[in-house]
């Protein structure tokens, strides 16, 4: 039951990854600096991000492999427990 849990956890955390990136990507410098002048919570750090976004993109693609990693190597236990000598090739 752990297990399931904490599979679920790491889905959700690779699905936040996904997010992210998807949205950091796509908003603009512009509307960044946009955000900033409204003074919008978060907008400082944000726009630092726009303005690096080699350093952006690696922290996030490097948290979102780690998540990834760690999501098959639950699932390739779960099968295992279930399916035995198996379990690895279902969990695939």
């Amino acid at each position: 039951v752990t297990g399931f849990i904490l599979l679920v956890v790491l889905l959700f955390l690779s699905a936040f990854f996904s997010a992210s990136e998807t949205a950091l990507i796509a908003l603009s410098k512009g509307r960044a600096k946009a955000l900033l002048k409204e003074r919008r919570r978060g907008a400082r750090a944000l726009y630092v991000l726009k303005n690096q976004p080699q350093r952006m993109l690696i922290a996030i693609l490097i948290g979102n492999n780690v998540v990834n990693i760690s999501a098959a190597a639950i699932a390739t236990m779960i099968a295992t427990e279930l399916f035995g000598a198996m379990g690895p090739g279902i969990a695939v």
